[in-house]
């Protein structure tokens, strides 16, 4: 499901102008296999909440998608235990 909800996103943020062309939507996809990559090692509740106050924030300040990944990490990821 929150692959699907991204792809979605993507293609609404391509569709308003908001992911404009190959560079953008590239860097989108790099974010989105970042975030997937979590789902290994963290909770899948906490790797939601990262990614709503991410787009929050990328959607606030306009940063690159990824450009701020391991800084913004650490605040909202919790480890699965095993």
């Amino acid at each position: 499901m929150w692959v699907a909800a991204n792809v979605r996103i993507m293609h609404k943020l391509s569709n308003t102008g908001k992911l404009s062309g190959p560079s953008q939507i590239a860097n989108y996809l790099v974010y989105l296999v970042k975030v997937a990559e979590l789902l290994a090692s963290h909770t899948l509740a906490s790797v939601v909440i990262y990614d709503n106050e991410y787009h929050k924030l990328q959607h606030q300040y306009g940063f690159r998608w990824a450009a701020i990944h391991s800084i913004f990490i650490c605040g909202f990821l919790l480890n699965i235990t095993h």
